[in-house]
Formats: structure tokens, C-alpha cells, sequence
């Protein structure tokens, strides 16, 4: 980690703070991303900071560079409304309205990822790299091996809009 926390903005881009929110930082102010509607962030730490925005209507955006530059991923689909990251830079990312789409290099290219879901609200990856994904009404789903399966973990029904995974 970095000691700091970053703040996904509606119509505002990413903030960031470095004094536990004490000041707050517009990392994307008079670029592509600052009027964007954030809905989630992750970050890898796994070479440098990498930090990843899913967007609605802007798709996926990349910073490699702490928030100083932005680039555009090429997702397939605009409405991103979720992202998560597992150690080994696995990126998936929940639509409203496609599905999960995943990438396994640095976000290069997408494919989608056989759930049978379109609407994705959140994505969590616990400490051991499991990956769960909350569904509107289909409930909750869990991969172990980036997304070539998944099983159904229940609340089949609700719309679960987020979610917290610690690991065994």
C-alpha cells in the first residue's frame, strides 16, 4: 500500500488524500478525467502504483503514474460500474448492462467472462485471491481461478450493491 486514500468522484474525476482526509487532491483536474462519473477504483501496487477507474461512459481508465496521466482502456463496453484487481494483475471489471469482462495483461485487452449476469454492481478480492462479484437479483459469485468458473454463494434475489471479502 501507499498510505493514501483515493475517492472516486460523480462528475468529478479521483481525489487523493495523503493525511488520512485530512486534505484532498484532484489527481485528474483539466484532463480527460475530470468531469468523469467514478463509481469505483482499484489499485495495484505491484511494480509502481497503477490505479484503475471504472467509469459510466468512459469505460475503464488507467493512471500508471499516480493520477498525473490517464489513458482509455478499450473495455468493449462504456458502462463500467465496477473493478477489482487480484495479485497476479488479473483486472475484471462489472458493466451495467454487458456482464464481467477480465483482462490478464495490464488491461491491453478484454475478453468477457462466462457469468450469467449483466448487471455487475460490485467486485471484492479477498487475500487469497478469490475473486466475488454481486449481481443485481442473481446474487453472489466466487471464482478462485480468475474467472474460468464461478459458483453461486447465495442472496439469489437481492440486489447486492457491495460487499466485503476478508479470506479464510
Amino acid at each position: 500500500a501507499d498510505g493514501k486514500i483515493y475517492a472516486g468522484v460523480w462528475g468529478g474525476g479521483v481525489y487523493v488524500s495523503s493525511d488520512n482526509g485530512n486534505n484532498w487532491i484532484s489527481i485528474t483536474a483539466g484532463g480527460m478525467m475530470e468531469y468523469a462519473a467514478v463509481h469505483d477504483i482499484a489499485v495495484s501496487f505491484d511494480l509502481n502504483v497503477q490505479i484503475f477507474a471504472a467509469t459510466l461512459g468512459s469505460g475503464i481508465c488507467m493512471s500508471n503514474d499516480g493520477g498525473t496521466s490517464w489513458t482509455k482502456l478499450d473495455v468493449g463496453y462504456e458502462f463500467i460500474w465496477s473493478v477489482g484487481i487480484t495479485s497476479g494483475n488479473v483486472i475484471f471489471a462489472g458493466t451495467y448492462g454487458d456482464g464481467l469482462y477480465a483482462s490478464n495483461d495490464n488491461g491491453a485487452t478484454w475478453y468477457k467472462v462466462g457469468l450469467d449476469a449483466n448487471y455487475i454492481y460490485d467486485i471484492t478480492v479477498d487475500e487469497d485471491d478469490n475473486v466475488y462479484v454481486s449481481t443485481l437479483l442473481g446474487g453472489v459469485y466466487v471464482t478462485s481461478d480468475n474467472g474460468a468458473s464461478f459458483s453461486n454463494e447465495g442472496m439469489g434475489g437481492f440486489g447486492v450493491s457491495s460487499m466485503l471479502a476478508t479470506g479464510n
